[in-house]
């Protein structure tokens, strides 16, 4: 994976941000030490350290930085001391940490500012804007401010994490969905269980690319859509599903493909497979007539097949939408509910997830607690129940399950057969 992370960082080194290396920025006046060669080696230095930075950002100021920046900063020169001049690290790293002369540091806080504002914006450009949509393997895990690689995480180290944060951050901002968030909290809560059935999932998907074999074509580069972009795209389909559209409903296919078509040529040319300037038209629009096909009323095998095959992730996924959220309202910290996630959130990156919320849904579903009917097919643009109204349904799913695994083994055609 870090890898994959340079390789991003590069591309915006190269492309989006090679105005920042345009004109030297580093003092380099005739009383700092072989400042002449320093200036000749000042852009490939400071590139190699912004490659490698592994956060946002230090906060290194004139009268120093913090300890735990110092101890970032040696990491990262640690990481390019064999990719860059030695002399010119260490020149970069005195102007960082403050140990500069006092007749060079106006200079030097100008380059120090602009390098610390660098790292945060290449960082977010190259990791969410750029690997989230190359890294297909679980979306959910795609998130702005995480890591894109699964850890092992246990309920003591969460315990854990939640002592630390109560201490040190009691009134800091605990959300789930956001304008900027990759997918709406529950469309990311319903693809995180693809991990507990790979084997399932990797099943219903090797049925769903032979039934949409038809719609592959064969470029130059090879068959388009390739299988990691079939992958994701089965993947994002899934998790932005509404909890009743039936593959009879052609109104809420129709509703649903105006949202998910534009996430489908973004996800490819931010992953830079295409571009936005320069794109790859013949490239794009065949992976788009897929798509399409995906949620056509032409095609209802695949449709029956795919709405039936997810119908335990979708149940395990609402488990985990009241978990979350349960947490969420409980946990140290002050919880934010981004407008609209009063009710389930499918929503895909902006500017789906931007979409003005229907307020008078909203406000009737405070006044109906009924419990909801998953039953009736989707009509309009009324996509989504109360979260409140959800409790009991998903209480109930939990009291008989103990855990979300055993509600998508238990929703398994063996599971069912051997039930029978």
């Amino acid at each position: 994976m870090s890898v994959l992370v340079c390789a991003a960082r590069e591309l915006m080194v190269d492309r989006n941000f090679a105005g920042e290396f345009s004109s030297p920025t580093l003092a380099t006046d005739g009383r700092i030490q072989s400042s002449v060669i320093l200036a000749k080696q000042s852009c490939m230095s400071p590139c190699a350290m912004l490659i490698a930075f592994p956060v946002y950002r230090t906060y290194g100021r004139p009268a120093g930085m913090p300890l735990a920046g110092e101890a970032l900063l040696q990491q990262v020169l640690e990481a390019v001391k064999f990719s860059a001049f030695p002399a010119a690290l260490s020149f970069l790293q005195a102007i960082l940490l403050g140990a500069i002369s006092e007749q060079s540091e106006q200079d030097a806080a100008e380059f120090r500012t602009r390098f610390q504002q660098l790292t945060g914006p290449l960082m977010a450009k190259s990791v969410e804007d750029t690997l989230f949509f190359r890294n297909h393997a679980i979306l959910a895990i795609n998130e702005v401010g995480a890591e894109p690689l699964p850890h092992p995480f246990s309920v003591e180290h969460f315990h854990q994490q939640m002592q630390t944060r109560l201490h040190h951050q009691p009134d800091a901002l605990s959300t789930t969905s956001t304008h900027d968030t990759k997918r709406g909290e529950d469309a990311r809560a319903r693809p995180i269980h693809w991990s507990e059935a790979p084997a399932l999932w990797a099943e219903n998907v090797t049925r769903w690319r032979e039934l949409n074999q038809s719609k592959v074509l064969t470029l130059n580069e090879g068959p388009v859509p390739e299988p990691a972009v079939e992958w994701m795209l089965y993947q994002a389909l899934a998790g932005a599903w509404p909890t009743t559209l039936r593959p009879d409903n052609h109104d809420g296919l129709r509703i649903l493909e105006a949202r998910f078509l534009p996430f489908v040529e973004k996800a490819l040319r931010e992953a830079s497979r295409t571009d936005w300037a320069d794109g790859d038209e013949t490239y794009e629009q065949a992976v788009l007539e897929y798509a399409k096909h995906l949620l056509s009323a032409e095609n209802p095998a695949f449709l029956t097949d795919f709405v039936t095959a997810i119908q335990p992730f979708v149940d395990a996924g609402l488990v985990n939408s009241l978990s979350q959220t349960v947490i969420k309202l409980t946990a140290p910290g002050v919880p934010d509910i981004y407008q609209g996630s009063e009710a389930l959130d499918f929503s895909l990156v902006d500017p789906d997830n931007r979409r003005e919320p229907d307020y008078a849904v909203l406000e009737a579903q405070l006044v109906d607690r009924s419990r909801p009917d998953f039953t009736s097919p989707l009509t309009g643009a009324a996509n989504s129940n109360s979260r409140s109204s959800h409790a009991y349904y998903t209480c109930a799913w939990i009291s008989r399950s103990y855990s979300v695994s055993a509600i998508i083994n238990r929703c398994t055609p063996q599971a069912r057969i051997q039930s029978t």
